[in-house]
């Protein structure tokens, strides 16, 4: 009869899943943080762990390949390569899809699993005591034999050990000769100590050696005392000819009990003591702590503080190289709609009464009316003054609503709001020094250069001064042979007035510039045409620029301002603190006042 043909079933392999991969490399950063650095130590831990956890039988082999595929993954991601043994889940941070955060889960959960595996452990070693290991000696059993299925697979049942054999011999002799078997020689006190846990040198027999040490370092010094209590036999041994009955036993447990009651009560006494020296140094190092961590959370109070005033001197820095530099394309820079909510530009301030540029018109021809503007009367008084006495006011009013009240950058090649950011900083900014750098910055970078003085200015006074020429053409003929007393405006008188005008601009131009780049706030002072010359208040020049220094010293008529005065208070001091100045709500309050630049007077 021919051997039967046995075909070996093939177990299937389990399959990876992400849990598996994250309890996985929560159980690998555990025991690398152990200290484990053996590879097969640790893909053998893994598979045991993932057994009892999930339950799932990964063989070494899928265990190192599936490790193999994380690191290569690893190595792709990153310049430099790190071993997964030796950073463990390290490797794989920011990485999709394993999670950081879960990986720790499992990690705590690694701990825990172990810890609980070493106490189940040592609980089976505590139960192993000598009287156990007696008790069962005694019952004299042998162990049963090996099934044939056990011998099959190879495994083997421990025979009775040399010293378990001589232990019967001994207790059947005292079984037939009916005296009591001696295990341990006998103390004359009648008492004895017992460890319950064997010191290092000793071994517990039949133990699981799966029992961590930290568990007998633990127990080592724990000692029970036990009292053994005599026996009859004993009794009359040491007694002599006397023998003690039944009846008399449990009179020598009672007075065996009292004798052993005040060794009890000192021994609870001292339990007692200790107990509360205990509860009074945790007491102490309870507050120890709660007072380490109240100063813990004062300084993280301390440092977040001083972080944030680091971050806004590192803002206020970076404002200051922004602006300094006066470019635009940099992030460090406050938006557009920061500088319009925030900023209000105060480099000119008029007289409450004159809000329109009417009044303006009014002021500056010298017509005071008491009693309201109207058009048509202006007209009239204009027209009485002269020409040359018109064009000076409307002058004087174009510099003031088309220079100084509005951006002139605007419509320049540059951007729109360079001066306002410009205004802004010097606004918020605070140091002297700093300020007087951001102005040499300002002046050698835009207000000074070659460009701005050069093309951008000449190009935006051409442009106002041919405004202007449009907007008085209306006011002169224009035939060659006027009427006798009627001014005219042909091609040679209009542009003998659109270079004069360009001059005036050009120079109004500059005023502003030089105004902005410095960190003064001025106001616009227009003298009444007719009222005495103020030295404190101007200084005079002629058409071509020369100082009249004579003028100065006597007060005299002004017959027009072409320019406007600039004010601003003067503090006492010779150099200014804080590089800054106030502005005063009305030209005639005069106090603390000066000169900050000259202003063009026609005498």
């Amino acid at each position: 009869m021919g051997r039967r043909k046995t075909r070996s079933r093939q177990k299937k392999q389990p399959e990876w899943e992400l849990d598996d991969e994250h309890r996985m490399l929560g159980c690998l950063d555990c025991h690398i943080e152990s200290g484990t650095t053996d590879r097969a130590e640790l893909e053998e831990t893994i598979r045991q762990y993932l057994e009892d956890v999930k339950k799932k039988r990964f063989s070494l082999a899928q265990i190192d390949a599936r490790l193999q595929q994380l690191q290569d993954i690893a190595s792709s991601r990153q310049k430099r390569r790190q071993s997964i043994f030796a950073k463990g889940s390290q490797v794989l941070k920011n990485i999709a899809p394993w999670d950081n955060k879960t990986i720790r889960e499992y990690k705590e959960g690694v701990r825990d699993h172990v810890i609980a595996t070493i106490i189940h452990s040592g609980g089976r070693n505590l139960r192993d005591t000598p009287q156990r290991m007696q008790r069962e000696h005694s019952k004299g059993s042998t162990p049963a034999m090996p099934t044939p299925n056990k011998r099959k697979y190879g495994s083997t049942t421990q025979r009775p050990t040399e010293m378990g054999e001589r232990h019967r011999k001994r207790l059947g002799r005292s079984r037939a000769t009916g005296l009591q078997p001696e295990v341990l020689k006998e103390e004359p006190s009648s008492t004895r100590t017992i460890s319950l846990i064997p010191s290092h040198d000793q071994t517990v027999p039949d133990s699981d050696d799966s029992a961590s040490s930290d568990d007998q370092r633990l127990l080592s010094g724990v000692t029970v005392e036990v009292v053994q209590v005599p026996s009859c036999q004993s009794v009359a041994d040491a007694g002599g000819p006397a023998k003690t009955t039944m009846e008399e036993a449990p009179e020598l447990l009672q007075k065996d009990h009292e004798a052993l009651q005040p060794r009890l009560q000192a021994k609870l006494h001292e339990v007692s003591i200790m107990h509360v020296r205990t509860a009074q140094e945790l007491q102490a190092v309870r507050a120890q702590y709660e007072e380490a961590a109240e100063t813990v959370i004062s300084l993280k109070r301390a440092l977040s503080e001083a972080d944030q005033r680091r971050g806004n001197e590192l803002k206020k820095m970076r404002n200051s190289a922004f602006f300094a530099g006066l470019t635009t394309h940099t992030p460090f820079g406050p938006s557009e709609a920061d500088i319009r909510n925030n900023h209000t530009l105060q480099l000119l301030t008029l007289n409450k009464i004159d809000e329109y540029l009417l009044s303006l018109l009014h002021r500056s021809s010298g017509l005071w009316l008491d009693h309201g503007v109207r058009l048509k009367s202006f007209l009239t008084d204009l027209n009485q003054l002269g020409m040359e006495v018109a064009l000076c006011a409307l002058t004087t009013a174009a510099l003031c609503e088309w220079v100084f009240a509005d951006n002139f950058e605007s419509d320049a090649t540059g951007p729109s709001l360079l001066l306002d950011m410009y205004q802004h900083h010097i606004s918020m900014a605070d140091g002297r020094l700093a300020l007087r750098n951001l102005d040499l910055a300002a002046r050698s970078s835009f207000f000074q250069s070659e460009d701005y003085r050069q093309i951008q200015i000449p190009c935006r006074a051409g442009a106002l001064a041919r405004r202007f020429v449009d907007a008085v053409a209306p006011l002169f003929t224009a035939s060659d042979t006027p009427p006798l007393g009627t001014p005219s405006l042909d091609s040679e008188n209009g542009q003998e007035l659109h270079d004069e005008l360009v001059d005036i601009f050009i120079a109004a131009l500059g005023l502003k510039a030089t105004l902005v780049a410095s960190s003064d706030r001025v106001i616009i002072l227009l003298p009444r045409p007719g009222s005495k010359f103020d030295p404190a208040w101007m200084q005079a020049e002629s058409k071509e620029g020369l100082q009249m220094p004579k003028v100065t010293q006597e007060r005299s008529h002004v017959r027009v301002c072409t320019l406007p005065g600039i004010l601003a208070y003067n503090e006492s001091d010779a150099e200014p603190r804080d590089y800054r100045f106030q502005l005063s709500d009305s030209p005639e309050n005069k106090s603390n006042m000066h000169i900050l630049h000259k202003a063009v007077v026609v005498i």
